[in-house]
């Protein structure tokens, strides 16, 4: 299970004078802050045990009003992969045969397809297609979902529909990558051809371009930032 650390929090109580006259309005309003927190966890507390669903059966319900439903996983989590995975048998259940995933190229869906109906599992072929889609993504857990779905098809009849895997991305362009060939001269248009076009802020230099690749697939560093157990 994934922990976060609790900060401890000190706090000291300053008498109000000359040289700090605002310390008595800060601490007020602070209080104010407080109560008003206070009463919105109440009436949450309220809603959510007059509402109370497990998170299978919340996501379940939402689609009797649409009939797509996204979920906003925090990448690289463990437990967000494992329940997705635990979903698939009662989406199935529910009429619900397909999970979209942005993990996954879009050219490699004949072959994702043929993985999760195979009468076997293929492990080096689902590290393929991770790879196959970025190489730098390929972590187990995002692949075991293809697994989840090829154990639930496995409880299937023949002439029973399959439950799907759809992939939503593409095969990254790694040529934007190569230290040997850019320079100052031609590295503007290969950021054309970054993995994630919609990178923000764009860089200004071939300086700042390279500190922006690295600073995206530096893993260590991404997990350094984070507080996260």
């Amino acid at each position: 299970m994934t922990h976060f650390h609790k900060k401890d929090v000190s706090c000291n109580l300053f008498i109000p004078n000359e040289k700090h006259p605002f310390l008595f309005t800060y601490i007020f309003l602070l209080k104010s802050y407080s109560l008003s927190q206070l009463s919105l966890i109440d009436n949450s507390i309220k809603y959510l045990n007059k509402n109370n669903s497990s998170p299978q059966e919340y996501i379940i319900d939402k689609f009797s009003n649409a009939d797509i439903i996204l979920l906003a996983e925090d990448h690289r989590v463990k437990e967000n992969l494992d329940f997705l995975g635990s979903l698939i048998p009662q989406l199935y259940k529910n009429g619900i045969f397909t999970i979209g995933m942005e993990f996954g190229a879009y050219e490699d869906q004949k072959l994702l397809d043929s993985l999760v109906t195979a009468e076997t599992y293929d492990e080096n072929l689902a590290r393929q297609l991770m790879f196959n889609y970025n190489p730098g993504w390929a972590f187990k857990e995002y692949m075991d979902i293809y697994r989840c779905a090829w154990a639930y098809n496995q409880t299937l009849k023949k002439n029973e529909r399959k439950f799907r895997i759809l992939n939503l991305s593409y095969k990254y362009n790694w040529a934007a990558f190569d230290t040997l060939f850019l320079n100052e001269a031609n590295w503007q248009e290969a950021f054309k051809n970054i993995p994630d076009p919609d990178w923000h802020p764009k860089p200004n230099s071939l300086a700042a371009y390279w500190e922006q690749i690295y600073n995206f697939a530096d893993v260590v560093k991404y997990y350094e930032k984070t507080d996260v157990e």
